[in-house]
C-alpha cells in the first residue's frame, strides 16, 4: 500500500533509522529463499531486543520474532519490519 508520498513505505529503512538514534536494538536474519525456482519467495525475522521508552529508560524483554516473505529479498526485510515497528507501537500508516 502506497504511503503519503505514493510510493510503498520502506519500513525496514525506518526501522534502521530508529536502531541509528539508538531507540530501538534488534537483530535481523539474512533473508531466506523458499519454494520452487520458477515460484521463489523470500522470508526474514528480526526480533527486538530492547526499546527506549518515552522517558529515556530502555525497556528489554521479550518480544517475538516477527517474520516476514515477499516475491523478493527487500519485500520480506520490509513485511518483517513492518510487524515489529508495529509491535513496538509505531502507526506504520502515517510513514512516508
Amino acid at each position: 500500500m502506497p504511503g503519503p508520498s505514493g510510493k510503498p513505505p520502506r519500513y525496514q529503512m525506518h526501522l534502521h533509522n530508529l536502531r541509528a538514534m539508538q531507540q530501538v536494538g534488534y537483530a535481523e536474519s539474512e533473508p531466506r529463499p523458499y519454494g520452487p525456482r520458477h515460484d521463489e519467495r523470500w522470508e526474514s525475522d528480526i526480533q527486538i531486543l530492547w526499546v527506549k521508552g518515552a522517558d529515556g529508560r530502555v525497556v528489554t524483554g521479550f518480544w517475538p520474532v516477527y517474520a516476514g516473505d515477499g516475491k523478493s529479498k527487500q519485500q520480506a526485510r520490509d513485511a518483517a519490519a513492518k510487524a515489529a515497528l508495529e509491535a513496538i507501537g509505531i502507526d506504520v500508516q502515517t510513514l512516508p
